[in-house]
């Protein structure tokens, strides 16, 4: 799966520069529906969905 790389190479870059890895559920920019979209579980890449009306974490990511 794509999305576990990412995360796993994410994890690895944050632990290199010394900042915190994030752990738990945060929202991915992907929607399912329009009451739904997707998480992802960082500390392992796995991914669900969820209302969008539940609390979850954000972490801005940028890509050069």
């Amino acid at each position: 799966r794509v999305i576990h790389k990412v995360v796993k190479t994410l994890n690895q870059v944050l632990a290199a520069v010394g900042d915190e890895i994030p752990r738990g559920s945060h929202w991915s920019s992907i929607e399912r529906n329009s009451e739904d979209a997707w998480s992802i579980y960082m500390n392992d890449g796995s991914t669900t969905n969820y209302y969008k009306s539940v609390d979850l974490y954000v972490r801005a990511v940028c890509a050069f």
